[in-house]
């Protein structure tokens, strides 16, 4: 895993030597996956949190999955995700870069594209700050955990969990949108020059 840590570094920095033009297109690519990811996640936070008991009620009260069963479904699937290595290199060079693709945009913006990529670089740290310190102690838990090392007490007050998740999607999405804004602009400004050229 150390290997494929350094690996992941080693992919995601050739960003800073690419074109500014690039980085847009690329923070479109790589947010999309990184929705992917969450949309997925999130499914495995509501199985929990709909398993949760209302009242004392069972199984039988509300057709909703025991609340023991829905978290072992989910323990099942957080071990095994988080155990294994090309899932795990993917997330670190998509949130690499992001961050790296951003500073590279601010490096030679000027004027107000300063503003929107300064943006941009502080809200993607500020969103990957945020899911590091308050989702990942929970995933090393899980993670260290034996595959039949299940405790129901990983997935204790989990809202919290897809309060992040909701988060983090909100900001990947403003986020995206801003890089589709930049790619289709600068697409513009280049067919405006080629124009002006012809003439």
């Amino acid at each position: 895993e150390v290997i494929g840590g350094v690996l992941t570094h080693v992919l995601a920095l050739p960003i800073l030597r690419l074109p500014s033009r690039a980085m847009p297109p690329i923070g479109c690519a790589v947010m999309g996956v990184l929705l992917g990811f969450l949309l997925v996640d999130c499914c495995f936070d509501l199985l929990v949190l709909l398993g949760e008991p209302d009242g004392g009620e069972g199984k039988a009260g509300g057709g909703r999955a025991a609340p023991d069963e829905a978290r072992r479904a989910a323990f099942a699937y957080y071990h095994t995700i988080l155990n294994t290595l090309h899932i795990n290199s993917v997330l670190w060079i998509a949130m690499l870069a992001l961050v790296l693709a951003a500073a590279r945009g601010l490096q030679e913006a000027q004027g107000g594209g300063g503003r929107v990529w300064a943006r941009l670089l502080s809200q993607v740290s500020c969103t990957n700050a945020l899911y590091v310190f308050t989702v990942m102690p929970r995933y090393l838990a899980i993670r260290a955990a034996g595959s039949g090392g299940f405790e129901p007490a990983f997935f204790d007050d989990w809202w919290q969990v897809l309060a992040v998740r909701c988060l983090l999607i909100a900001s990947i999405t403003w986020a995206g949108a801003t890089c589709v804004q930049l790619t289709v602009a600068q697409g513009g400004g280049g067919q405006e020059a080629g124009g002006k050229k012809a003439r």
